[in-house]
């Protein structure tokens, strides 16, 4: 007589607890992501990137589209996009409120145990998520590739793909993690998402915040993530605000920097705003790192 399961015998009959596990093992090989992109009147580049996220190999994700008060035709585009996949998700402010504001509404909405981001005029290769989440593993804060300003051209080889560890030091060195990363929404939540105070340097912001509280990060060598720095339009790297939020940054982290950090902050901030304190004050601040920026302020 066969029973529950359609097995001959009691004997046979799995456990609650192993069907348990089971069901957590396939959880953890096939995690639920949602990818957030907060955008505003890009209506033209918007659909690409949205697109370059639904063609992923990895197919148990939502899109999260958070429209920060475009006045384009935005809203329309995505409504038609949603009507051909149900995977998007989206959210409007009617009055802007910033790309962190958008980006933390995004992870307050998403239903994934993972998050990950793109911009909205920036695209990823068709297997990122699924090399991404291969290689997840929650002992690190987060997981990352390296990036390419350079179309990527369909699927990354998964072959000879290496991983090395970034700790914290390593991060203040430099944002070696870019604008986007898979990280679980918990660890997010847990430092408070976005600072909406700072101007710029807002991902690497809190990228060291995470890395702080979790621990190392582990970066992949392939370059999954492809940031279009072609467009015209005007980038925070390349406005006013960069300005101040390198300084905001610097004032937020100089207490986990080293001396040498400290000082390759400082110039970055002086370069940031185009002013040499002289000679003899960028000799003090002269270190190995910074010394074309130094060389630099010197012929300002």
């Amino acid at each position: 007589m066969k029973g529950l399961f359609g097995l001959k015998n009691q004997s046979e009959t799995p456990t609650i607890g192993r069907c348990i596990k089971i069901m957590m093992s396939s959880e953890k090989n096939n995690p639920f992501v949602s990818i957030i992109i907060p955008t505003r009147n890009r209506s033209d580049l918007l659909p690409y990137a949205i697109k370059s996220v639904l063609d992923q190999t990895y197919k148990n994700l939502e899109v999260v589209v958070v429209d920060d008060g475009s006045v384009d035709d935005t809203e329309v585009i995505v409504m038609n996009m949603m009507k051909n996949d149900n995977r998007i998700q989206y959210i409007r402010n009617d009055i802007s409120k910033g790309a962190c504001a958008a980006r933390n509404l995004g992870i307050m909405s998403a239903k994934g145990d993972l998050i990950s981001f793109v911009d909205d005029d920036d695209q990823i290769s068709i297997n990122r998520l699924e090399i991404l989440v291969a290689h997840y593993d929650d002992q690190y804060s987060l997981i990352c590739s390296k990036y390419s300003s350079a179309p990527l051209g369909g699927a990354v080889s998964k072959h000879r793909i290496t991983t090395k560890k970034i700790s914290l030091s390593n991060l203040l060195n430099k944002n070696y993690i870019g604008c986007s990363a898979l990280v679980s929404k918990q660890k997010i939540m847990a430092v408070g998402g976005f600072d909406i105070k700072l101007r710029a340097r807002q991902d690497y912001d809190l990228w060291v915040r995470i890395l702080d509280e979790f621990g190392k990060a582990l970066q992949i060598s392939a370059k999954t993530y492809y940031c279009d720095k072609s467009s015209e339009r005007e980038r925070i790297s390349n406005s006013k605000a960069r300005r101040i939020g390198v300084i905001q940054f610097y004032k937020k982290h100089s207490r986990l920097m080293t001396c040498h950090q400290r000082k390759n902050a400082i110039v970055a901030c002086l370069e940031a705003n185009n002013f040499n304190p002289g000679f003899l004050k960028l000799l003090v601040l002269l270190t190995w790192r910074n010394r074309k920026k130094v060389f630099g302020l010197l012929k300002v």
